[in-house]
């Protein structure tokens, strides 16, 4: 494996430690977690462990939003288009949490009397995701967003999980291969997290359908696809499970499965987020060893694309 391993352990190390000061000062029956490129997988993590949530990325916050939603926003570096959805969610008068490195988002949110929490400097930017997430746990936690969830055991649990297996794995199927992600609505997030990378990342397109409400669906469009990876949890109805078995014995197409399992919230989410990181990133360093995907020009490009 090209990408060290140890980056995410000590990444892992310095959110779980952080511990929030943060008091909220009232309840909340939503929170809506927002962020472009990257920082949209923070929020799909933190969507999959904290009741009443919703991850977007969109330019406004939808009408229908009122106060009794709690708008966090990710933005580490605090660009103009995260700004222009803080304002957005000003003028409706909802209370915002503004996540941020940037002095300027500071003074934005001290004007407005919204809560700025400081992003400090994180030696593998590339992992931004899983520090801002694991970072708003404590903040909910505090705060009584979600009950307390046992952090201690995770690390050393994914630390046994032999990734580099898994990642050949999934490399032998996919590599100069096109690709389409199929999620049940359970595993949806993860399957969008996966996309994200591969986008980022791999460089690649990727092709993605949810699965609709009926037991047999053709999937026509899959026609000039290569591969088809199903994403499926392990609490999935009857029903559900005899889609996936029908749908992938009635492609004509090649298919594997990202079984999502467990009974910790958050381990189940970062277990297959933290692969579909990694297949995508040595998906890039087979397709071109001599670059690396962190210190490309187009990096920070890629950090904030509206396009997830």
């Amino acid at each position: 494996m090209n990408y060290n391993f140890g980056n995410i352990i000590n990444t892992l190390k310095e959110s779980l430690v952080y511990e929030s000061d943060t008091i909220l000062g009232k309840d909340y029956s939503r929170v809506i977690f927002h962020g472009f490129g990257l920082e949209y997988v923070s929020g799909l993590i933190l969507e999959n462990v904290i009741p009443n949530s919703k991850a977007i990325y969109s330019e406004k916050i939808d009408e229908g939003v009122d106060r009794s939603t709690l708008i966090v926003i990710f933005s580490f570096d605090g660009f103009e288009d995260s700004q222009d959805f803080y304002r957005s969610c000003i003028r409706k008068g909802l209370d915002v949490v503004f996540l941020s490195r940037n002095p300027k988002i500071r003074e934005l949110c001290k004007v407005n009397e919204s809560i700025f929490i400081e992003i400090p400097e994180i030696k593998h930017k590339e992992l931004l995701f899983l520090y801002e997430a694991l970072s708003f746990i404590s903040v909910a936690t505090k705060n009584n967003l979600v009950k307390k969830i046992d952090m201690k055991e995770i690390i050393p649990t994914l630390s046994k999980i032999d990734f580099e297996t898994l990642i050949n794995r999934f490399l032998e199927r996919t590599l100069d291969k096109k690709v389409a992600f199929i999620t049940t609505t359970k595993a949806k997030n993860i399957a969008k997290a996966w996309k994200v990378f591969f986008n980022r990342f791999a460089r690649e397109e990727i092709l993605f359908d949810e699965f609709p409400n009926v037991l047999y669906y053709n999937f026509d469009n899959l026609s000039e696809q290569d591969l088809v990876i199903f994403f499926i949890t392990d609490d999935e109805s009857n029903l559900t499970k005899r889609k996936v078995k029908h749908s992938r014995e009635n492609l004509n197409v090649q298919s594997t499965e990202v079984s999502i399992k467990g009974s910790n919230p958050l381990y189940k989410t970062l277990v297959p987020v933290i692969l579909g990181f990694l297949v995508s990133v040595e998906t890039f360093y087979n397709k071109t060893p001599n670059e690396n995907p962190f210190e490309s020009k187009s990096f920070e490009s890629f950090m904030r694309n509206k396009l997830y």
